[in-house]
């Protein structure tokens, strides 16, 4: 890249990022517009979205730990009856004995405090990362004894645990959009005030006006208020988030995106379902273009325009090869840029 392109680029990101944080303090201030263009998707840890489904070895222990982001993980569907001497949620390079024995002891003192299907979030300590812990354990210290423990391993769908900021909008909207699966997303820390009518989660390809439009909605709708709260979105049957890369929260009789995000992305996985596979070599050939030669301008093919000189190449296409994850396997999103 020349020195001039670095300039531009440079020039084009400044603007951006000034008129992003115009319109997000438009929307505190004024209370009734929309942030309307969030924050650029941050490039994820690359095991977020990694779980490990807890053994019941004792005190009814279960439930289903999932990696965040470097430093936090939380448990989901949690069963514990409270029992034991001092006990804490250990985490260890492998899933087994002596790897807790020295393993790193993070989270609350969990004794005395029985879960029945709830959610426990923990942070690690002192900025410490997960690399290098491949497995967790509810960990009786006293008795150096495993209540329950599992490794982490990939999710079944590559975007899973990717996550898009909802920045302030209408009706006091704000939150986390996280994909759990390929047909759901949960909404953590998810604020709005239940006053507008007939309104979902929709889902868009693209994180603008005409793809939200046309997308398809997430079910339940959403009625009634909500105050750093949780709730869960899904698609019917036989959908699937994949090609749709936005989530807004819409009101459908007015046809208005009350806040929206884009969740990260590879650049080359053109068809959105989280791999570059031969699927998006696929989409890839219907965009060449040839140097010199504008693409077609639509999303995909402006993605797999990984240089950004309006044309796709063989030079995009050396990049396309670099980054190939192969079917099933997440794509690294940071890789076009290595």
């Amino acid at each position: 890249m020349n020195t001039n392109t670095l300039r531009q680029e440079n020039r084009i990101y400044r603007a951006r990022r000034t008129f992003r944080e115009f319109a997000n303090r438009l929307a505190v201030l004024a209370g009734f517009f929309p942030a309307v263009v969030p924050a650029l998707a941050a490039d994820p840890y690359p095991r977020v979205g990694y779980q490990a489904v807890l053994s019941t070895l004792a005190h009814d222990v279960s439930g289903v730990v999932t990696i965040v982001d470097e430093n936090t993980f939380r448990i989901d569907r949690f069963v514990y009856d409270g029992g034991g001497i001092v006990v804490y949620v250990y985490l260890g390079e492998s899933d087994n004995h002596a790897a807790f024995v020295k393993g790193l002891q993070v989270g609350p003192q969990l004794r005395g405090t029985p879960f029945n299907n709830g959610t426990l979030i923990v942070d690690l300590p002192n900025s410490l990362t997960l690399d290098g812990f491949h497995a967790v354990s509810i960990w009786c210290v006293t008795a150096g004894m495993n209540f329950g423990s599992g490794s982490f391993q990939p999710p079944a769908y590559p975007r899973a645990g990717y996550s898009a900021v909802l920045p302030p909008g209408l009706h006091r909207t704000s939150g986390l959009a996280t994909i759990l699966d390929e047909r759901t997303v949960r909404l953590d820390n998810f604020t709005y005030d239940g006053t507008a009518p007939l309104v979902f989660a929709y889902l868009g390809e693209t994180n603008s006006y005409d793809d939200f439009l046309n997308g398809p909605a997430m079910a339940p709708q959403i009625v009634q208020v909500y105050d750093r709260g949780t709730l869960t979105v899904q698609l019917p049957p036989g959908r699937s988030l994949n090609g749709f890369g936005a989530l807004s929260i819409w009101c459908v009789d007015f046809r208005l995106s009350i806040t929206s995000a884009s969740f990260p992305k590879a650049m080359h996985d053109l068809d959105l379902d989280g791999d570059i596979d031969p699927l998006d070599g696929a989409d890839f050939c219907r965009c060449l273009s040839g140097p010199a030669d504008s693409h077609s301008g639509v999303p995909a093919c402006n993605d797999a325009d990984q240089n950004g000189d309006g044309d796709v190449d063989l030079r995009d296409y050396q990049a396309l090869q670099r980054c190939a994850s192969g079917q099933g396997s997440r794509a690294q999103i940071s890789c076009a840029n290595e």
